[in-house]
């Protein structure tokens, strides 16, 4: 864990000493609550985040996250905690890059077995008229001494300013795939955002809908993507 924060501290640093202007517009946090359904069970979750400037191009995340499964069949319930940091360096016209750090410890209900996972992931999406390109890699190592690489690559495109339609794949043992769509409607006044996500995978495919809260912000889906 001690070499995962001195990478995310260095990034920091290296972050704020090459900026030269905002990559944020303000600070702003969010809630967000999902349920899912997938073949091994069903998931419900809350997570909160916060977003705040750093200096200049670049900005900073931190996020708490709480979930409970109910497997199905042969898999366990279970509960995860995990925390993560962030830090960003965005330029509204052109991209972002994102580098992260996540702990996560998962309880088994029936007993006492607890595994924690160390995580760190590195990824950019450039921005292209109504279009997101995305690419990202993660790596993963769990405290029983086991680890896993992920790669993703994305797209998605904005149809107006509050809806967005997109798709995401997945390659770690085998490729999975996201198709997602996000809403913002007019008639919560532009501070919650409905979506919905369905993911083909060889192994569990899994629906999850989720609605997110902003506060004290009231700006349009695409803005709060590229400039939140």
């Amino acid at each position: 864990m001690k070499r995962y924060l001195v990478f995310f501290s260095t990034l920091c640093l290296f972050s704020a000493a090459v900026a030269e202007n905002r990559g944020i517009e303000e600070t702003n946090y969010s809630v967000l609550g999902s349920v899912s359904d997938a073949d091994s069970g069903s998931r419900m979750s809350l997570t909160g985040l916060a977003r705040v400037p750093i200096t200049n191009y670049t900005g900073a995340s931190i996020t708490g996250r709480y979930s409970d499964f109910n497997g199905k069949n042969s898999y366990i319930d279970s509960s995860t905690n995990s925390f993560g940091l962030g830090v960003f360096v965005r330029d509204y016209d052109l991209g972002i890059i994102n580098a992260s750090y996540v702990y996560s410890r998962t309880e088994a209900d029936s007993s006492n077995s607890k595994n924690s996972i160390d995580s760190i992931s590195l990824s950019g999406t450039y921005y292209y008229k109504a279009f997101d390109l995305g690419l990202g890699r993660s790596k993963a190592k769990a405290d029983t001494g086991s680890s896993f690489n992920t790669s993703r690559t994305s797209v998605s495109y904005y149809v107006n300013e509050n809806l967005k339609v997109g798709a995401t794949v997945i390659k770690m043992d085998a490729d999975d795939t996201d198709y997602f769509i996000s809403y913002q409607p007019h008639a919560f006044g532009n501070v919650a955002a409905l979506s919905m996500a369905y993911q083909d995978s060889s192994t569990n495919d899994t629906l999850t809908i989720s609605l997110a809260y902003y506060f004290d912000t009231r700006v349009s889906l695409k803005d709060r993507a590229r400039r939140y």
